[in-house]
């Protein structure tokens, strides 16, 4: 029952972090990629919460399922970066430009959220 606590967390914390990007994008008038890159985090959360169940309270965390997260973490990272060069970076300036700093960090840091849970997965790795 406790993973399906855990899956729900991960799916509120995605659904925020879209709802904010949606906020970001501005109408499309925006910085758009957050939009398209959260859809990552509808996985990406409930995986790592769940990861971290395991490695914090259960059994020893799989070597090989810890790295592949933070492989795809770092995939993630490129293709937001990538995509926002695409996009053009002008829209992230605007976005700032007008106000939108703090929605800005409050996505980044839902976005950075799952990625720290990751890495305190693998780091626990070593302390076992």
């Amino acid at each position: 029952m406790k993973d399906v606590w855990l899956i729900i967390l991960g799916l509120v914390v995605a659904f925020v972090g879209q709802f904010v990007a949606l906020g970001v994008a501005g109408g499309g008038h925006g910085w758009v990629t957050p939009f398209w890159t959260s859809i990552l985090l509808w996985i990406a959360y409930p995986v790592v919460l769940l990861r971290a169940r395991r490695a914090f309270f259960a059994k020893r965390p799989s070597l090989k399922i810890e790295v592949s997260v933070l492989l795809g973490a770092l995939a993630a990272d490129a293709a937001l970066m990538l995509l926002s060069v695409q996009e053009g970076v002008q829209y992230f300036w605007y976005v700032l430009r007008v106000g939108g700093g703090p929605i800005i960090a409050i996505w980044l840091a839902i976005w950075c959220g799952w990625q720290i849970v990751a890495a305190a997965n693998s780091l626990k790795l070593k302390s076992r």
